[in-house]
């Protein structure tokens, strides 16, 4: 069998072919369905990006999603690294904040107690939510209060189903 340079459409122009002379023309019930997150395509609700996180806004929540959002699963995948050291904390962390079908929940996605700069941490969390709550997303520390440093944070929520 040959093929051109596009094998997608050579297959496709195969199935019209074949629902002709088998069904005497296209069925509908052969189609193909679409399913979310078959190929990799589940849409990014909310991404977040910044090069400049300074120490004084850690602990605070940012809403990546508002409460009354669809009930579904989702996944939250993160990356940070220090730009400028960290000081009297002893550890960095990101947390992320949801409602299941049980309770309020406040997972870590990624910590380290490597307060260097230069020093990276990433993570992925996949959860489920009622969709009662908003959906967040909270660069933090452990232990005292930082005294100084940056950290350059992404972050992007897919839902999955």
């Amino acid at each position: 069998m040959t093929t051109g340079a596009n094998p997608e459409i050579d297959f496709m122009t195969r199935i019209a072919n074949l629902e002709t002379v088998c069904f005497g023309g296209p069925n509908p019930s052969l189609a193909f369905p679409y399913v979310a997150g078959a190929l990799g395509s589940d849409p990014i609700l909310y991404s977040y990006s910044n090069g400049t996180f300074a120490y004084t806004s850690f602990g605070t929540a940012i809403t990546m999603l508002p409460a009354s959002t669809p009930a579904g699963a989702y996944q939250a995948q993160v990356y940070g690294v220090i730009t400028t050291t960290i000081t009297t904390a002893t550890s960095w962390l990101f947390k992320l904040g949801f409602t299941d079908d049980q309770q309020a929940q406040t997972p870590t996605i990624a910590t380290s107690s490597t307060m260097t700069a230069g020093t990276a941490i990433s993570g992925s969390y996949f959860f489920r939510s009622n969709g009662s709550a908003a959906i967040t997303f909270t660069p933090s520390y452990g232990g005292s209060a930082p005294g100084a440093g940056v950290v350059a944070a992404s972050l992007v929520l897919q839902r999955l189903q």
